[in-house]
């Protein structure tokens, strides 16, 4: 009942605001992979709620769209850093989901829920509290996509404030990114993707000399678009997302990086 509380979090508001995600009935089928959203730091699950609508129209069902609220939705990750407790609770729906539909989980996750959901399937300890999560869950994940993700950190990333300490924060030299970004092969799911903007003033472009956004081991390649701010990134992208999730594991190309500056349908990346 506890942890049903925690992943509802009634208290973020009605319509959804908090959680969403479940069947309307006992006998609802589950056809489609579940999909699993993560929003970032200054969000919350209804930050989400268009791409709801827009899988549903694209043939998923509510019994197969799912999303938690960590934080506050306002500010409370900028003086937690990524907590070990948003962590597990990420964890703890990644499970949740797994155990109730049955099957493996796609994931869509935003900005620093990109990190939080990482270091989620990863397992290990938490770095700032020590706290042992348990072993990776990787098989629980089928595709893995990254939008905007703090996978490198923040390249604007002042130590004075503990989203930027040096354990588990969104600093490139932090514990957390190091461990991340260290690990031999992709830990995140079966397969995995990066999308992200050359225009994103909220992340940044350069982390420690990396890409602050792009993603360890992904699938190739990497999908760049130049003109998009952090958060229009997440809803203008939505048709692409969805694209990667139903045919997950499929090179693309041989380049690192492809423009996706006029992809609006899903037609427009088959080939």
């Amino acid at each position: 009942m506890k942890t049903q509380k925690l992943l509802e979090r009634i208290d973020m508001g009605l319509d959804h605001w908090g959680s969403f995600g479940g069947k309307l009935s006992e006998n609802d089928p589950v056809n489609n992979r579940p999909a699993l959203f993560v929003h970032g730091a200054l969000a919350r699950a209804a930050v989400f709620l268009a791409h709801r609508e827009y899988f549903i129209y694209r043939g998923y069902s509510w019994s197969e769209l799912y999303a938690t609220s960590y934080g506050n939705g306002i500010n409370s990750a900028i003086f937690d850093g990524v907590h070990c407790k948003y962590i597990k609770q990420i964890r703890q729906m990644l499970v949740a989901v797994n155990n109730y539909t049955g099957k493996t989980v796609d994931i869509i996750a935003h900005s620093m829920g990109s990190a939080v959901t990482r270091k989620a399937i990863l397992g290990s300890y938490c770095f700032d509290t020590d706290e042992l999560l348990g072993a990776p869950l990787t098989q629980m994940v089928n595709t893995f996509i990254s939008v905007g993700g703090t996978n490198h950190g923040l390249q604007t990333c002042p130590s004075i404030i503990p989203l930027c300490s040096s354990a588990s924060s969104l600093s490139c030299n932090s514990k957390l990114m190091k461990e991340l970004n260290s690990q031999p092969n992709r830990f995140e799911g079966r397969n995995s993707y990066d999308v992200y903007s050359l225009s994103d003033s909220i992340i940044g472009l350069n982390c420690c000399n990396k890409s602050c956004a792009a993603l360890r081991n992904h699938n190739v390649p990497s999908f760049v678009v130049a003109d998009l701010d952090h958060f229009a990134l997440l809803t203008e992208t939505v048709t692409l997302q969805l694209s990667l999730l139903k045919q997950g594991g499929r090179q693309y190309n041989d380049n690192n990086t492809t423009r996706i500056d006029y992809i609006d349908s899903e037609d427009d990346i088959k080939s």
